[in-house]
């Protein structure tokens, strides 16, 4: 997360497995930190930043108009008799760089990790997709809720029509959300799709928009001053990543 004054701020992940890789999903679990390091380019050295109320991997983030950060979800564990129980987490943090801070907002409808959001042109986040489930039998969801910031809320909206993490969230020229790919199958075996939505929160609808002509689990997005929105980079179809790059214009 790019902080105000330039700094940035890396919030939560995991540790892996005892090479400190994540060769499979099991990696993951038991090993989110809820530890922050701030890196200042302008003497290229690392802080220590405050630390989040609970570890978190998979972490959704975005940058709230009201210049605060968001962090939502995300692969957790709760120790119990020394054990170490993960979980998926609902919980809704705010960073505030100006006490270098966070505070918990309210919690998500759904537990998950590994989802697409984006905050919308009315200022309240749209939240897609993910993983989720009981943490013994975890995959791939599909539902979506809108948090409001003003009052820290959610609202359940309309399910996509497939299952889908590893999705990406881009706002539109006019305010709307927008979804792109994402995977079914599962969180270790992923089955990348080609599915866009786009839902509108002054309506409350959730509609399908054109797919993609090849499938990106992942990758990057953006929106263009002109409104067009490229989508490049992710997992495609044969398990392996992809150069391709598309262009969507909601015109």
């Amino acid at each position: 997360l790019v902080l105000p004054d330039g700094r940035v701020i890396v919030a939560g992940g995991s540790e892996g497995n005892a090479s400190h890789n994540l060769a499979d999903i099991s990696d993951l679990l038991g090993t989110a930190l809820k530890t922050t390091e701030i890196y200042d380019p302008t003497t290229n050295l690392w802080s220590w930043g405050p630390s989040m109320s609970e570890p978190k991997a998979g972490a959704m983030a975005a940058l709230l108009n009201n210049g605060l950060w968001m962090v939502a979800g995300g692969i957790t564990y709760v120790t119990i008799f020394g054990l170490d129980i993960p979980d998926f987490s609902n919980n809704i943090s705010i960073y505030n760089p100006n006490t270098n801070s966070f505070s918990n907002a309210g919690t998500m409808k759904d537990k998950r990790a590994l989802g697409a959001m984006t905050v919308m042109g009315n200022g309240k986040v749209f939240i897609a997709g993910g993983g989720g489930g009981d943490i013994l039998n975890i995959g791939p969801i599909r539902k979506t809720e809108v948090y409001n910031p003003s009052n820290s809320s959610t609202t359940r909206k309309s399910d996509l029509s497939n299952d889908c993490a590893f999705g990406v969230a881009v706002t539109l020229a006019n305010g709307t959300a927008m979804v792109i790919g994402g995977a079914n199958g599962s969180l270790d075996n992923p089955d990348p799709i080609n599915n866009c939505w786009i839902y509108n929160d002054a309506t409350g609808a959730l509609a399908a928009a054109a797919s993609m002509p090849e499938s990106h689990a992942g990758g990057v997005v953006i929106a263009a001053e002109d409104g067009t929105v490229f989508i490049s980079g992710g997992e495609t179809n044969n398990g392996l990543a992809t150069t391709k790059a598309r262009s969507y214009s909601p015109n």
